[in-house]
């Protein structure tokens, strides 16, 4: 009892002892603050253990899905992880890599003998031990043989050879030049080179020989001359040919000259070569054998010259010239060796060049394009010729071949021209089939060739060929293509697949476009000018189907094969004969083997027999007629992605649109059943339809100017656009940087994804992706009801409603939406519109153009179905005036954003509107009661803080003593006019009082450098202070250096620095106050840009010259300022300018960044787009319309051209400052004309940080959100 006792308190104890009340009720308060903390935490934790559990599905679901879409590339990602798990790993056979290795020590006996003796040089003598020019000293051994030494990982040699290509490689030689060998040996060595390395050097020397060559297909026929003149260009051909140009040399030039079209992007190396192909078309004779020689000038054929598959015989024959071939295939006796004779006229010779044993493996790679009975029927005489080929070697006492053999009766082969001069043709042929059939024989023959070469064409310093391959005589050169040729098909021949894959670097077309007659087989692709996109026949990921499909996918540096279009994705192709190919009524059409057409471009024209179609760099297939006008694209026909520039539209007359449809599944590309496009209901917004149930709608279309950024450390945004032209509306988009790979694409499961390739990673990263979140989802609140993207509840209905049935509303069933509290009477002058602010509007809107909003309030409220609208200003690049939306009946699909929507004005009537003033004012005081007992909780933990508040205030006061000393010397400079040749050290407490504690209100802006705060003296003076990062680095020496440097800049047009402060880490400048801000707040705000009309404007350029001119010249420092930009430029009170740092003069004539985005022409950017209207007389389009008066003002066009001057390539030819000011000040200046700037075209690189699209048509990626 009596512990009992003393363990209870009696209330009347508290009420006699106040403090203790006090202490007891604050402790509770601080135990409920506690407990709650505590529930929030473990809820918080429970919650993230649920959402965990919830994810770990979704995660093996998108690891399964990732698997499924990698396809190869995922499995090899898994063999690295675990080797173990490739069960149908290719293992390297150990006589492989012994054999392997024999080859790479006899190539480095060779490289290192023309090292050591010929450096430099074109080739080797190795008897005399000399090196000879026998290509006019272009290095062409060297230089051939870069691939050869990159494949087989000699890399310290390569990068030695690299360095003299760098310092020593010379095109400017008086020599008279082989075209073809120079494109072979040289232009094909740098730009395998730069393929392997990507290494832009071989790339760049690629370019100077190819320009060095172009001449020479300067014909009447374009046909080229044979030889030309290195340094001045002359052409020609030579006497021992009439004339007449060498079929051999100008119809196997195409390859070197289109890629490096591709490559550089200038088409001019394609369109000089393609002249070739066009001409021989014209006179394409009709058993497909063209003859050794052709005319340049008439672009005629040799009647009378040989027809040979041998030297000088044209090796890119195919489809009509594969039955030529046929014609010429004869058996000898007795042993029934296959060969190809040559033809005069009619007459069939019995002899066959070893030079014509490529023709087993052109045969070889060839049949994969045809049925399985013409297939093996190729791929049989491509073996039975390999096997005459081998035996060219076998039949002499050496092993080696020689030159050419004939063929006699009963005596089988007999060598003609008996030297060897170490050729590659045989043991390429060997490589391919070997690749092709998996035939091991093909390695032993090669083998035994190589030790043949080991035998007999060994020294000691090189290889040699042989004078007669009977007596084994040697000559005295070793010939480029050993080294670059020869050895390397032997590595390859004991390498396995993975080393050199045929599909990467020898099946590729190495073209952009498809033409009549020559088809596509499906091991063959199609590829871009420019490299991005590739078509072709593919296999969905990793289907085991044997269904084939035409694409387009990307290409250039991504590692997966990402399709992004298909062509017949309805008609999968079910055998391995089908083509691609420009059929004769003009369409691109996909055939089978049969010859039944899959597909086709369906065109109805007159365009037989005159169209072609083309891969454009955008990823787009278009088909042109004969005047290069496109009859079709792929563009207007697009499956489940969206590329840049690319559109979505709908036919406002007809209802017809172009949409994205998704995929089956991930491995059938055959129609889904999502589909997104603009919605033909409310053709202001995109739609994603589940079939024709709407499953996310966009927010509708309001003409401003919004753009999405790709990660908070990039300049790269996206840039969606809606364009009205007549009757059609259409949606497309793009980047500002044109390096980053995009898609849009709407998945198989209905998800609308953006997808950006990044580097860095190798892979493609989501931007964005809808629906993703509870209020993407269409119509989640129902009628009147609201969706919140942020907060909780997660629906509530719009002011004036209330749930329709409050059970369901509270059960989280919102299906049935909201009520009115009061119904609608239809008093069209009592009725009133309460606006619901930044909302996303309401689906099922009618549209009205041009109407104000007084209007549009008018039209909805004269008519009583209207239940709400919504107004907005629109000044896009096709559309000027207004858009007024009403709705009639439900708002269905409202949501509320964070920064993001419209207004909406709902229609209410009056006395609702009373009824609900009045409850308002009857929650006011049931509010205040509850409101004043949690006061009388919270007054103890408010005593609490107070004290530590009066702490610091002491503390405060103890550190302000003594400063105003420091304020009054301070405040006095301020008023100082003459240069210092010091400013003076502040105290820290003196900035801090200043800026109130460096105060969030106080914050001016913020950049790279740190926050800039205004401060006020006591006195009222009113300052800037740039708080330095503290992560800068810069130690304190050095920042007192720096602020005594610019303490000595003084000009009336620079901010002035009025002093500096060090304290702990800080580092604080303190500057004068400019109370306009920067100049970009003014010229692109276009509201505020009218405040700078062309005399203000004017007056800034001069000052912002000015002060130029004096950093450049007169400060007792040379400055050089490179950060040129309008946020840089300060305004005072009277606008005169103050650099903090510079800009871009074309800015304040324009009104637009020139870090921005505008397509014209060629260009992309700002400075292009000025350059080109300027040349063509129409630069007054250009300027700001805001600037009143600017149009008339005479210094418009000097101020433009000036700007253009100062931004030229080379250096001399752009002005002083002191000429810029002259040219200003002068009104009379005669001006120098500008050339196009460097960084006016569509270069990537061009600008280094592109911002936002300045016209007001743009949506954002997150409209997809």
């Amino acid at each position: 009892m009596a512990r009992s006792r003393s363990a209870s308190v009696h209330p009347s104890y508290c009420t006699k002892n106040p403090k203790t009340l006090a202490l007891l009720l604050f402790a509770f308060v601080l135990g409920s603050f506690g407990f709650w903390d505590r529930q929030i935490l473990v809820r918080e934790h429970d919650e993230e253990i649920s959402n965990l559990k919830a994810e770990l599905p979704r995660l093996n679901d998108q690891v399964l899905e990732l698997k499924a879409y990698l396809g190869d590339a995922g499995e090899s990602i898994l063999e690295k992880l675990d080797p173990s798990s490739n069960k149908n790993a290719v293992h390297d056979d150990p006589i492989d890599v012994e054999r392997r290795e024999k080859v790479k020590e006899a190539t480095l006996h060779a490289w290192n003998s023309y090292v050591k003796y010929a450096w430099g040089q074109d080739e080797l003598q190795p008897q005399t031990r000399n090196g000879v020019n026998s290509f006019g000293g272009l290095g062409a051994t060297l230089v051939d043989s870069l691939d050869t030494l990159y494949i087989m990982g000699l890399y310290e040699q390569f990068q030695k050879a690299r360095e003299w290509v760098a310092n020593s490689l010379d095109f400017n030689k008086n020599y008279e030049a082989s075209v073809f060998e120079t494109t072979i040996r040289v232009l094909g060595g740098l730009l395998s080179a730069y393929d392997l390395s990507g290494d832009n050097l071989f790339l760049e020397k690629a370019q100077h020989i190819a320009e060095r060559l172009l001449p020479a297909w300067n014909t009447p026929s374009g046909i080229p001359y044979n030889i030309i003149n290195l340094a001045n260009g002359n052409a020609h051909n030579s006497g021992w040919t009439a004339g007449k140009s060498i079929l051999a040399d100008s119809g196997t030039e195409q390859l070197e000259f289109i890629a490096l079209s591709q490559r550089t992007g200038d088409p001019k190396y394609r369109q000089k070569v393609e002249r070739v192909i066009t001409q021989l078309r014209k006179v394409y004779p009709s058993d497909g054998l063209l003859p050794i020689f052709i005319d340049p000038h008439s672009g005629m054929l040799s009647d009378h010259s040989t027809i040979t598959f041998g030297a000088m015989g044209d090796r890119e024959m195919w489809e009509t010239s594969m039955q030529g071939l046929l014609s010429l295939v004869r058996k000898s006796t007795p042993s029934s060796f296959s060969y190809i004779c040559e033809k005069s006229g009619d007459y069939l010779n019995d002899k066959m060049d070893e030079l014509a044993c490529f023709v087993p493996g052109m045969l070889a790679l060839g049949s994969s394009g045809y049925g399985p009975e013409d297939a093996q029927k190729f791929l049989s005489l491509a073996e039975e010729l390999a096997w005459t080929c081998y035996n060219f070697y076998q039949s002499t006492p050496t092993g080696l071949a020689g030159e050419n053999y004939f063929f006699r009766p009963k005596e089988d082969m007999i060598v003609g021209t008996s030297w060897n001069i170490l050729r590659p043709e045989t043991i390429e042929s060997l490589m391919y089939l070997w690749r092709v059939t998996g035939n091991k024989t093909y390695q032993e023959w090669g083998w035994n060739i190589f030790q043949a070469f080991e035998r007999n064409s060994r020294v000691d310093s090189g290889f040699v060929g042989l004078r007669d391959v009977n007596t084994g005589d040697k000559d005295n050169m070793m010939q480029s293509f050993f080294l670059a040729e020869t050895l390397k098909y032997l590595y390859l021949l004991f390498s396995p697949p993975s080393v050199f894959s045929l599909d990467e670097w020898l099946l590729c077309m190495a073209d952009d476009r498809l033409v009549l007659g020559e088809p596509l087989f499906q091991n063959q692709t199609i590829t871009s000018e420019g490299g991005n996109f590739e078509l072709g026949f593919f296999s969905p990921g990793n289907s085991s189907s044997t269904n084939r499909y035409v694409g387009i996918w990307y290409k250039n540096n991504i590692t997966q094969k990402t399709i992004v279009w298909v062509a017949n994705r309805e008609k999968p192709l079910a055998d391995s004969a089908g083509v691609l190919r420009i059929v004769e009524d003009g369409n691109i059409a996909l055939l089978d083997g049969g010859g039944s057409i899959l597909w086709s471009s369906n065109i109805t024209s007159n365009q037989r027999n005159t169209t072609s179609a083309v891969l454009l760099n955008s990823g787009n297939l278009v088909l042109r007629d004969g005047e290069s006008n496109t009859v079709w694209q792929s563009f207007d026909h697009p499956t489940d992605t969206l590329l840049p520039t690319m559109e979505i539209a709908l036919d406002l007359g007809t209802g017809s649109g172009w949409n994205l449809v998704s995929w089956k599944d991930a491995q059938d590309p055959s129609p889904g059943r999502f589909s997104l496009g603009v919605d033909p209901r409310s053709p202001l917004q995109l739609a994603i339809w589940n079939g024709s149930r709407i499953l996310w709608r966009s927010f509708p279309w309001d003409g401003r100017q919004i753009a999405g950024q790709i990660d908070s450390n990039s300049s790269s945004l996206v840039i969606q656009s809606i364009t009205i032209r007549g009757r059609k509306i259409s949606m497309t988009y793009t980047t500002t940087r044109l390096l980053v790979m995009s898609m849009f694409l709407i998945d198989s499961n209905g998800q609308g994804r953006f997808l950006y390739w990044d580097n860095q990673v190798m892979n493609w990263t989501l931007l964005a992706s809808t629906p993703s979140r509870p209020c993407d989802f269409y119509d989640r609140c129902g009628p009147f009801g609201v969706c919140y993207s942020e907060g909780s509840p997660l629906c509530r209905c719009l002011e004036g409603f209330q749930p329709k049935d409050k059970g369901a509303w509270d059960r989280g069933d919102f299906t049935g939406g909201c009520v009115r509290t009061q119904p609608l009477s239809c008093d069209r002058t009592a009725d009133r519109f309460l606006v619901s602010g930044q909302v996303k509007l309401p689906d099922r809107f009618l549209i009205h153009w041009n109407a104000t909003a007084a209007e549009c309030e008018a039209r909805c409220r004269a008519d009583c179905q209207c239940s709400a609208y919504a107004h907005a200003d629109i000044r896009a690049e096709v559309v000027t005036g207004s858009r007024c939306l009403t709705w009639v009946g439900k708002l269905i699909d409202v949501g509320r954003y964070v920064n993001r929507g419209e207004d909406l004005y709902v229609r209410h009537a009056a006395s609702g509107l009373e009824a609900s003033v009045t409850s308002e004012k009857k929650n006011v005081t049931r509010i205040i009661i509850p409101s004043s007992i949690a006061g009388v909780l919270l007054g103890g933990i408010f005593c609490f803080f107070l004290w530590r508040r009066q702490k610091r205030q002491v503390r405060m006061r103890k550190a302000s003593r003594g400063l105003l000393n420091d304020e009054k010397r301070f405040s006095e400079m301020l008023a100082r006019e003459k240069d210092v040749s010091e400013v003076p050290l502040l105290e820290f407490s003196t900035v801090e009082a200043a800026t109130n504690n460096f105060a969030s209100a106080n914050m001016l802006g913020r950049g790279g450098f740190g926050p800039v705060y205004k401060g006020t003296l006591f006195k009222g003076h009113e300052i800037a202070v740039k708080r330095l990062s503290k992560s800068s680095g810069q130690g304190f020496e050095e920042f007192e250096n720096e602020v005594k440097l610019i303490a000595k800049l003084q000009h009336t047009n620079l901010v002035r620095l009025l002093g500096w402060c060090c304290h702990k880490e800080e580092k604080i400048l303190v500057y004068e106050y400019l109370p306009n801000g920067s100049l970009d707040k003014f010229i692109f705000d276009q509201r505020r840009s009218a405040e700078l009309d062309w005399e203000k404007r004017f007056k800034i350029i001069e000052g912002i010259a000015h002060g130029l001119l004096y950093l450049h010249r007169y400060s007792r420092l040379r400055i050089i300022h490179r950060d040129l930009k309008a946020s840089n430029i300060l305004l005072d009170a009277s606008m005169n300018p103050k650099i903090s740092d510079f800009v871009l003069l074309l800015e304040i004539i324009t009104g637009k960044r020139s870090t921005g985005f505008y397509p014209y022409k060629e260009s992309m950017n700002l400075l292009g787009s000025v350059w080109h209207m300027w040349e063509e007389g129409r630069g007054s389009e250009v300027l700001d319309p805001s600037a009143d008066g600017i149009l008339g003002a005479p210094d418009v066009m000097k101020c433009m051209q000036v700007g253009l001057l100062c931004v030229q390539d080379d250096a001399a030819e752009r002005p002083t400052m002191s000429s810029v000011v002259f040219m200003l000040g002068k009104e009379s200046a005669s001006l120098p004309v500008p050339k196009l700037p460097a960084f006016a075209t569509k270069s990537p690189n061009s600008v280094s940080d592109m911002g936002l699209l300045t016209t007001s048509k743009e949506l954002t990626a997150s409209e997809t959100d």
